[in-house]
């Protein structure tokens, strides 16, 4: 709710005087916001990763001897995907009025489920097979966060600077 009582703030003032400076401190606070949204991604990817990574080459490599672990780490890729959402619900989508980066929770639902099916033909505890399901399922969270963090400002429009002083 902060962030639309920013933006309508913002927007009672375009066109005025304080218009340009109101402009300015909207999309500071969007650009932190931005930041902060980029470095979760970065670290979740890395905590997700490595724990799949882990996970896809221990416990994986043997789906019908850990049936159950393997079933819950399908369904944590739909918990993360969720979580994920929730992330963006409550970070970026208010302040830019939409729900973006879709594809990429997507994207690590179904990298996250390849790597899984992927594991029972790895031998068990491949170093390899670590690094690379944790680089897969980490990829998608990092495609997120240099998506967000390279998002243009756009700049205050032209048309709103000629002043009425009444």
């Amino acid at each position: 709710m902060r962030s639309l009582a920013l933006w309508a703030d913002t927007e009672f003032y375009l066109g005025t005087a304080q218009g340009p400076r109101r402009w300015d401190a909207f999309w500071a606070t969007v650009r932190a916001t931005r930041r902060r949204y980029a470095l979760i991604c970065v670290a979740a990817g890395i905590v997700v990763g490595g724990g799949v990574g882990w996970f896809a080459a221990n416990v994986a490599t043997r789906p019908f001897r850990n049936l159950v672990p393997v079933l819950l780490g399908y369904g944590s890729a739909l918990a993360v995907g969720w979580l994920w959402g929730r992330l963006l619900a409550t970070t970026i989508a208010p302040l830019l009025l939409r729900n973006g980066q879709r594809l990429a929770r997507v994207g690590y639902v179904i990298a996250q489920t390849l790597v899984l099916g992927a594991s029972s033909f790895v031998p068990v505890g491949s170093v390899a097979w670590a690094v690379v399901a944790g680089l897969l399922v980490a990829v998608p969270w990092w495609i997120s966060a240099a998506q967000e963090s390279r998002r243009p400002v756009p700049p205050y429009p032209p048309e709103w600077t000629r002043f009425d002083s009444g």
